[in-house]
């Protein structure tokens, strides 16, 4: 399947999730703290000859704008897929800060767990 044969991107409320244990129980970001949204790169170029890259970024784009009209003030962070290589090149990233630690994403969201008001990928 092509990424142009997906349905387009579901972006009402009912779509996202919370999410579930063992997050739920850790501790929330006080209130008035800065709100964090991360989005989880993947790597699209080495997803094999049935996917093609600018349809993959064009639906990621469309992602990372519904992420940027969703979270007008929150601070937004990219999370690159640790196999990356030119992916970041095809998206607009505007107003997103590259995160670089190495680290996979469920110890990332631990670590991060109080500052995240939401998580994509």
């Amino acid at each position: 399947m092509k990424a142009t044969d997906l349905p387009r991107i579901n972006d009402k409320r009912d779509n996202i999730h919370s999410m579930p244990w063992p997050y739920q129980g850790l501790r929330r970001a006080q209130a008035g703290a800065a709100a964090t949204v991360v989005f989880f790169g993947s790597d699209f170029l080495n997803m094999g000859a049935e996917v093609d890259p600018a349809a993959y970024a064009a639906k990621t784009n469309q992602c990372l704008d519904f992420i940027r009209r969703t979270h007008p003030r929150d601070t937004l962070w990219y999370k690159p897929h640790p196999n990356e290589k030119g992916e970041r090149a095809m998206l607009d990233l505007s107003r997103f800060t590259i995160i670089a630690e190495d680290m996979v994403s469920e110890v990332f969201i631990l670590k991060h767990f109080g500052k995240l008001k939401a998580t994509y990928s």
